[in-house]
């Protein structure tokens, strides 16, 4: 089950949130609160327990925006606000907001809302999965080379002296040195 923290001022978007939800009987795990410290309390004891956030940018109390700079990227936004206005949409997006939607009158933007939510959930997924990729070494099982940036197989110790930034010292562990000099160590 997806669970989302939804900071929202308005009883009326709140309810409509969850209308939406209900109706189309979506997995989804939502936890509203209705003001910008509420807010900021629960994602700084419980910011875990969620997979997403919609956030409201005017909130009464405060902003989404400061919301925005207190996450630091740590959990995916998806900025939902009434005031539709472009300086706030590309400063939410600049903080981190994977997603920017305008509240129109009709309440139109409601059926749009579980689609954004799937694709930024999908994108998330997606960009962890490329962090992993990035941090995979290929490594050669046989002879330990290491394939660099450009496809080529490079010595082990060569490549982590151009990409670490420590120096190596060599040494013999006893299992080696058992296997290389049987006949000089005790066993």
């Amino acid at each position: 089950m997806i669970r989302i923290l939804y900071i929202e001022d308005n009883k009326i978007d709140q309810r409509a949130v969850k209308r939406v939800i209900n109706e189309n009987e979506l997995q989804y795990d939502i936890t509203i609160v209705g003001t910008f410290r509420e807010g900021v309390e629960l994602l700084a004891d419980e910011i875990e327990k969620f997979d997403l956030l919609l956030l409201d940018y005017d909130l009464g109390d405060g902003n989404g925006i400061d919301i925005l700079k207190k996450l630091k990227n740590s959990l995916p936004v998806i900025f939902i606000t009434g005031n539709g206005n472009e300086s706030i949409a590309v400063e939410a997006m600049k903080l981190g907001a994977y997603d920017y939607l305008v509240k129109d009158p009709d309440l139109n933007y409601l059926t749009i809302l579980p689609t954004r939510i799937e694709l930024v959930l999908d994108r998330v997924k997606k960009d962890k999965e490329l962090t992993l990729l990035r941090e995979l070494l290929p490594m050669c099982a046989s002879c330990k080379n290491i394939r660099d940036d450009r496809g080529n197989w490079i010595d082990l110790e060569k490549y982590i002296n151009d990409h670490v930034k420590i120096q190596i010292s060599h040494g013999i562990c006893e299992d080696c040195a058992q296997k290389l000099y049987p006949d000089i160590l005790p066993g």
